[in-house]
């Protein structure tokens, strides 16, 4: 068995910048990355400088657009569910844990969210029910495909401009559940 092992690619594609009035200017991009989250909706508990938790991220967030700045919001993967072993015992609060993040997150304002190994522990149909009820998130992999048809399940990647310079996003996790049957992953 695979470890566990999100990538995230951030290709930042200044060769592809066609919108850039002034290729001298230095542009300033922020970034905002969190990833292996695992539900954690408040901060992770340590005494001296606790990390985490969705209301410290949503207000760091605003305190940087107050800021003037457009910070990107990504999440490389593993956000979702607080433990991997998703069963009916636990099943209908994990699912109520990921839909409270997934709305902070639309809150926040998510640039992209790779899907990792924690986002498919429901199973897929509950994954694909949560990137249409919450599609102001774009859900990339650029890998995961189903099983049969060979066809990616989300998009590969997304395209976005900050400062004049287009930026592409790809996502690229490399482990799925050994439950789910239906879909399989290519490692690059």
């Amino acid at each position: 068995m695979k470890y566990l092992h999100i990538h995230i690619l951030i290709a930042f594609m200044s060769i592809f910048n066609t919108s850039c009035e002034n290729p001298s200017k230095e542009a300033k991009i922020k970034m905002v990355l969190t990833g292996s989250v695992h539900g954690q909706l408040d901060p992770c508990g340590w005494k001296k400088n606790p990390l985490g938790g969705l209301s410290r991220k949503f207000i760091a967030i605003e305190d940087m657009r107050k800021a003037g700045d457009d910070p990107l919001i990504l999440d490389a993967g593993d956000m979702f569910f607080s433990k991997t072993n998703i069963n009916v015992n636990n099943i209908n609060s994990e699912k109520f844990r990921c839909e409270t993040m997934l709305k902070g997150y639309e809150k926040i304002g998510c640039s992209a969210l790779n899907i990792g190994k924690y986002e498919v522990l429901a199973g897929l149909s509950f994954l694909k029910k949560m990137e249409n009820k919450y599609s102001s998130i774009p859900f990339i992999s650029g890998n995961i495909k189903d099983r049969d048809s060979g066809k990616l399940l989300f998009r590969p990647y997304v395209t976005l401009n900050r400062d004049g310079l287009n930026l592409g996003v790809i996502g690229l996790p490399n482990m799925i559940p050994d439950t789910m049957t239906s879909v399989n992953t290519e490692d690059y």
